[in-house]
């Protein structure tokens, strides 16, 4: 249970983040991840997110409805993010 609670927690810290934004741009449920995926690979993803420049480029990306592949190519996180597709 100690495990399952853990991944619920992070899965609510990753969902609060643009990281759990840009992971719906692409497709991709943030639950599942949680439970499919190495939590030390999410939290890179996170950090490369955290730590990434382009926020206006990615602030522009979150606000449009529908967002082709190829506007998500500057993301750090859209090779690692595109495989779990």
């Amino acid at each position: 249970m100690h495990g399952q609670s853990f991944r619920i927690e992070f899965l609510d810290r990753i969902e609060a983040t643009r990281f759990g934004q840009m992971l719906r741009k692409h497709n991709v449920d943030p639950q599942e991840l949680v439970h499919t995926q190495p939590i030390s690979g999410i939290v890179n993803q996170i950090r490369n997110c955290r730590d990434c420049v382009k926020t206006t480029e990615c602030n522009r990306i979150l606000a449009k409805a529908v967002v082709g592949d190829n506007e998500l190519a500057f993301c750090p996180n859209h090779l690692s993010i595109s495989q779990q597709i």
